[in-house]
């Protein structure tokens, strides 16, 4: 018969069995003498032997046998004598060889033998009997590791390589490499190598404020080459490198006094340039800001409105780069001096005689006038003219000048009587003019005929053919009836006075084409005719307006909230165009707590600007706008609704700073836009399931609160389902999960009594019941104790491993973070868990991103793989335990786990074997002690009879 059992060890040195029978077994046993590191290899020892396994298990045989060994694929043929004493382990076989180790200093070593032994045992004949099995040898280390001293370094800040090399021997070439820059920092580093990132690797990254930076390490044993290594880091750029420019200047803009004056209240305009704006380290200006005195403005040099405000205005610019980085800002300073147009304040004008004496029929005129102007610092001066004309001619006749607060006497006694005559008065500064006209009347009469008898007067001379002249108050006791009522002369309203100057205006009852009161303007102003109220003016109907309604103040609405400013379909309020950087408002409203808000225009903007009534100075509080060269709405008010607030398509809530936003694209889930994590310091609720892939605890812990009831983990599978915990305990670095008890030691359950496991792989309990159970045998307690007695303790570390390779992770990886939301592998770059994963050609096929997209996930990931624990544990070796304690049924075993409950009722049977073998000594001690006693009183007596 022959018999073959291969076991796969899992120690560096030990033992490879086969119990082909009761109370014998073939083994391999394999010891590591040395290890050379600079060749790679291991010196090894390996033996065959027979073993009996107790003193009654023996072979008598003194043939000569014939055996082989084989050794990492090696064979080598030997003879031998199968002859075996009980309880002897016979090694018929010794071999040393070197094994070379796999290049990353790995090594699973296979051996087996087999030995020709043809014998009968008991009845039974065994030709062959063979072990086989494989030697995990200590990995013989190779790359070095390193470390680095910080994740996140400054341009212009130093960055440490630690190495941990596996030989003092081996030495290592250092290398950095970020964007297009790339620098050997050692070519025979030891343990360690610093490098200061230069500031201009800043111009890797001109539009971002950090980039991916890696440190490689190549190991070398002398010349020769090892292996290499590598580690990304964060390149980041500090606050301080920012945007610079040298000076914000300030110049007089011409605003229609020209510039020489200075800047002038209402007159002049100030020209802001920002000057020697630049970007550092590769970054390019991207925006300005200017801003003071209620203008802003977003470009590099700009002009603002007409200064409307005197005193220090104060100018402030910044410029942002192309990595968002806002410069210092800085400042200028203008003195806005306070300027008015010459204004005359008073004007007066009779007839008098020479004397200056008023006299109705004089033929002198007496002026009287006061003005005032602005003197500029004295850079401004004032003339003054007075002239005067029959109000009939067109040619004036100048008078001279005049000083403000005094009196002249002009027409040198050429003033007709029998003539109207106007008088002007024209005052002059550097910057503009102001003129007011008075009219003398004729000398008074009573009634006054024209010759040829066509024109009458009142009050005067009679002047004009045709017309009846009144100069005289005139009461009106009934009605006048008139087709039109037509204003010869224009009117200016001065103090109260009235005076002549001529001119024309009416008031005409239409019947015609306008069937309406027609009141006509006079165009004394020159252009278009004008009509002005003083007074308040009260309209029960409506007030409708076929040209402009132009305001140069404002319009007041009654505050009794039911007065309304309303538009035809085709008609408008209109704001005339506004200069770049102003503000102007076309309707503006004082609340009752003294606050204001305006609908108005802000250079592009246009929409409602509030200010305080605490506000001193130029500014807004608060805005609601729409971008008139784009395609938003601006606020810096918060959006309070009582009703929905609706987004149209496939548009979303976004957070422009951050990239974010919710958004739907269906009609079943609210997405996160951008793919952006979800972050509460509350709660996620769910009334009917949460779905997802991962639940990622990143502090260390992860609680599910039952909140005393039972907490369900449903794998919904119709069979075989799995619960997989696959997370790094709590002690040394690994794999390993646990079900702990965080409130102390005591009782724990995997299942109960209803939904039992018939094995737990582990340590723990299993099912006990004897209905659960099938060909029930009782159990040789011998065979157990000398399974026991055979067995070897050992001190071990374990190797922890993922049941998949690093490809499949990386596929599984790639899976749940790079596809799109068709399904799609994307090309665009990614940053997860701080590694930034490079962008792809987006002309690659899927298959091609796939490929790429593994083998970087490989590249970056290092952990996807097995790790080694350090903790020290005491055990047996799977290959040395007996059949029946090991896993190898259909239920998953692969022999190379322990079932535990076997194993502590094979224990439990070597214990009682061992009672019952106590308890036979201690019945034979006692017989013996009672013969020695007989012995002994034997002896006394003969010595006493002696």
């Amino acid at each position: 018969m022959s018999l073959e059992k291969t076991i796969n060890t899992r120690a560096t040195s030990g033992t490879i069995s086969n119990s082909f029978r009761n109370g014998y077994k073939v083994q391999i046993t394999w010891k590591v003498n040395s290890q050379n590191v600079a060749n790679n290899t291991s010196n090894v020892t390996v033996q065959a032997q027979l073993v009996s396994t107790g003193s009654s298990y023996t072979i008598s045989s003194s043939a000569t046998k014939n055996g082989t060994l084989t050794i990492n694929g090696t064979s080598y043929s030997f003879t031998f004598s199968a002859g075996l004493s009980g309880s002897q382990t016979k090694t018929v076989f010794t071999k040393t060889v070197d094994i070379p180790h796999n290049s990353d200093g790995t090594k699973t070593l296979s051996m087996s033998t087999t030995l020709g032994i043809n014998v009968t045992l008991s009845g039974t004949y065994w030709s062959n009997v063979s072990a086989s099995g494989n030697g995990n040898l200590n990995a013989i280390p190779r790359t070095s590791s390193i470390s680095l001293s910080a994740s996140n370094v400054n341009v212009g800040s130093a960055i440490t390589v630690n190495i941990n090399r596996a030989s003092s021997a081996f030495t290592h070439k250092v290398f950095y490499s970020f964007g297009n820059k790339s620098v050997t920092i050692s070519t025979n580093a030891t343990t360690s190598a610093s490098y200061t990132i230069p500031t201009d690797h800043a111009t890797v990254i001109p539009n971002a404020i950090s980039g991916t930076a890696t440190i490689s390490v190549d190991t070398y044993n002398g010349s020769t080459y090892i292996g290499s290594t590598s580690k990304v880091f964060t390149v980041n750029i500090p606050t301080t490198m920012k945007p610079t420019f040298s000076s914000l200047s300030a110049s007089v803009a011409d605003g229609g006094a020209g510039t020489s004056y200075g800047y002038l209240k209402g007159k002049t305009k100030c020209l802001l340039t920002i000057n020697g704006a630049s970007g550092i380290q590769g970054s390019t200006i991207k925006s300005y800001n200017i801003s003071g005195g209620g203008f802003s403005s977003n470009a590099s040099s700009f002009t603002t409105g007409l200064l409307n405000n005197s005193g220090l205005i104060t100018f402030t610019a910044t410029v942002t780069d192309s990595r968002g980085r806002t410069s210092d800002e800085k400042t200028v300073s203008i003195n806005v001096q306070d300027y008015n147009s010459p204004t005359i304040t008073e004007f007066n004008v009779i007839r008098c005689l020479s004397d200056a004496t008023a006299n109705d029929d004089g033929t002198y005129i007496k002026v009287w006038t006061r003005y005032e102007y602005t003197t500029i610092d004295g850079k401004n001066t004032i003339t003054s003219k007075i002239d005067f004309k029959p109000t009939s001619d067109s040619t004036w006749i100048d008078a001279g000048s005049i000083n403000t607060g005094t009196y002249m006497v002009i027409g040198s006694g050429g003033i007709a009587t029998d003539k109207s005559y106007d008088v002007r008065v024209t005052i002059k500064d550097k910057i503009g003019s102001v003129s007011k006209t008075m009219v003398i009347p004729t000398a008074f009469v009573t009634m006054d005929i024209k010759r040829g008898g066509k024109g009458i007067a009142f009050g005067k001379a009679s002047e004009t053919d045709n017309l009846l002249d009144i100069a005289m108050d005139t009461t009106v006791r009934g009605q006048v009836n008139t087709n039109a009522l037509n204003f010869a002369d224009y009117k200016n309203w001065d103090t109260g006075n009235f005076n002549e100057t001529g001119g024309g205006a009416s008031i005409v009852n239409d019947n015609e084409g306008y069937k309406s009161l027609m009141i006509l303007g006079n165009r004394s102003g020159g252009g278009d005719r004008k009509i002005s109220m003083y007074d308040d003016v009260f309209v029960s109907g409506s007030l409708n307006a076929k040209g402009v309604l132009q305001l140069n103040s404002h319009m007041t609405l009654p505050n009794n909230g039911g007065s309304w400013l309303n538009g035809a379909t085709n008609g408008n309020i209109r704001g005339s165009q506004q200069s770049t950087g102003s503000y102007h408002p076309i309707i503006s409203q004082t609340t009752s707590g003294g606050h204001k808000i305006s609908l108005g225009g802000l250079g592009d903007n246009f929409g409602f600007h509030t200010y305080l009534a605490s506000r001193t100075e130029n500014g807004v509080d608060r805005y609601f706008r729409f971008a008139c060269n784009g395609d938003r709405i601006n606020t810096n008010f918060s959006l309070q609704s009582e009703n929905h607030i609706r987004v149209m398509g496939n548009n979303a809530y976004y957070f422009e700073t951050h990239g974010g936003g919710w958004h739907m694209t269906d009609t079943t889930w609210v997405r996160s836009f951008g793919d952006k994590n979800i972050y509460t310091g509350g709660r996620i609720k769910a009334n009917t399931a949460l779905e997802t892939r991962y639940i990622d605890s990143t502090g260390g812990q992860l609680d599910i609160n039952a909140k005393g009831n039972t907490l369900f983990i449903n794998t919904n599978a119709q069979s075989g389902a799995n619960l997989n915990i696959n997370r790094n305990w709590s002690g040394s670095s690994g794999t390993e999960s646990s079900f702990y008890n965080n409130k102390g030691n005591g009782w724990g359950f995997i299942g109960n009594s209803g939904q039992a496991f018939y094995r737990v792989y582990g340590a723990g309990g299993s099912v006990s019941d004897r209905n659960k159970k099938y060909e029930i045998l009782k159990a040789d307690i011998e065979t157990q104790y000398e399974n026991v007695k055979d067995l070897n303790i050992y001190n071990y570390r374990t190797i922890s491993t993922l049941n998949t390779t690093k490809e499949k992770l990386a596929e599984d990886f790639l899976r749940n973070n790079f596809l799109d939301e068709q399904g799609d592998y994307i090309t665009y770059a990614k940053t997860i868990d701080s590694t930034e994963y490079v962008e792809l050609d987006e002309n690659l096929s899927q298959e091609e991103i796939k490929e790429l997209r593994i083998k970087e996930i490989v590249e970056k990931n290092p952990q996807f793989g097995e790790c080694k624990r350090e903790d020290l544990s005491l055990g047996c070796m799977i290959d040395e335990m007996p059949l029946e304690t090991t896993f190898y049924d259909n239920e998953g075993g692969d022999g190379k786990s322990v079932d535990m409950y076997s194993y502590t009722t094979m224990i439990l049977g070597a214990t009682k074997h061992l009672i019952g073998k106590v308890e036979t000594l201690e019945r034979e001690n006692e017989e013996l002690r009672i013969r020695l006693d007989k012995m002994e009183d034997m002896l006394n007596g003969i010595i006493n009879r002696g």
